[in-house]
Order: structure tokens, then sequence, then C-alpha cells
């Protein structure tokens, strides 16, 4: 896979994890930011272990690719992200784009800008600022410090010698921290400080059970 990943611009591939149709508003404001982000060169992968759902025609009219990769329910969010990075095994890199917030246009083109301007290249790269909405995406009540997963990115060499553990909340931190004790990739770890995601507070995220308030 070395050369196709090689190829430039490179391939960003996009990885959306659902259970359709819960969120299925939320989805659809994530899936109208992965249609406007700039890096041409992109994919959208949602994972989805609900019921049976696929991407409209609409989208693909934008000229961007995408799919939809159906598993059986329940499947955890560490088996969605790695079924996700396997059904496109030419991607150089993958992004989240979780399901209930959205990325500005520029997200993708700026953290792959951040990775690819240390040396060596970074190969994970979490962001540490995004704006928080309360609810409704456009309610922006400010923005938040803190490493957010959400708003990254990893390289193939991540993702080539590590897995996602079978976990239903904190998957990315456990990847992670299996990075940060890696020998060959613990020195090629980033954040970057752009605000260029907004993470939505609701009743049903993940998280939720895990923090005090809003």
């Amino acid at each position: 896979m070395a050369s196709s990943r090689e190829r430039e611009p490179a391939l960003v591939n996009c990885l959306m994890l659902v259970r359709w149709p819960q969120r299925r508003e939320m989805v659809q404001a994530a899936v109208a930011s992965f249609v406007a982000q700039d890096h041409p060169n992109r994919t959208l992968t949602v994972v989805n272990d609900g019921a049976p759902c696929a991407l409209s025609a609409a989208f693909f009219g934008c000229g961007v690719g995408g799919r939809v990769l159906q598993m059986p329910s329940p499947a955890t969010l560490g088996e969605k992200r790695n079924a996700g990075v396997a059904a496109v095994p030419e991607a150089a890199y993958s992004a989240s784009f979780d399901d209930d917030d959205v990325s500005l246009p520029e997200r993708l083109s700026a953290n792959l800008r951040a990775m690819r301007s240390r040396r060596p290249p970074a190969a994970f790269l979490s962001a540490s600022r995004k704006y928080i909405a309360i609810g409704a995406i456009d309610n922006i009540v400010g923005f938040e410090l803190g490493r957010c997963y959400g708003a990254g990115m990893v390289a193939a060499d991540v993702t080539d010698a590590l897995r996602w553990p079978s976990q239903d909340c904190f998957e990315d931190h456990s990847l992670y921290e299996a990075v940060v004790s890696h020998a060959e990739l613990r020195s090629r770890v980033a954040e970057a400080d752009e605000l260029l995601y907004v993470h939505r507070r609701h009743a049903s995220n993940v998280t939720a059970p895990h923090r005090k308030d809003m």
C-alpha cells in the first residue's frame, strides 16, 4: 500500500460512527461539515451498527467519496474505528468525524499542515482547543482547553502498528496511551491549537455519564 498512500494530495479517511437512526439530525450536520472540507482528497466512511442506512445521491453529487459499512449490533466504538480504517487501506491518514459534532472547512488541511510541518512528521495529532456548543450546534458558549481526539488525525503508521481497543468510551485515549508507549511512535505525537472544531454537549454524549454538568 505504500505507493498508493504516497500520492498527493494525501487521501484522508474520515470515520463517522453511527447507530442509525439515533442522532439523525446531528448526523446530517456532521456529514455537511465533511462535504464542506477544503482538502480535496477525502472519503467518508460511515460505520453503522444500527438500522440499514445509505449516503444520499445529493452527497455523491458533491463530488466526494464515501461508503456505509454495516456491522452487527452491538459493536463497540473501538471495533467500529478499526473496521473503518480497514475499509480504506490505501488512506494515508484517518480522521475522526464524530456524528454529533462539526468541523470547520479548513480542519483537514490544517491538520495535515500541522502534522507535516514537524520533523519527523507527526503520526498522531490531537487538538488542544475546541468550541463548545450546548445542544444546538450554533449555541456556542466558548471554547475549552484540553486534548480533543475528535478534532485530530492519525497517520497510517499508527493504524498499521496499533488497533483501537474494544471499548465503548475513551478508546481514543487508550490508543493515545499506546502511541506514547510505543518505541517508534512516541516521539511523533503532536497537538494543534487552531479553533476548527465544534463539540456539541448534549444528554446522549458517550462521555455524558462521566461528567458533572454540561
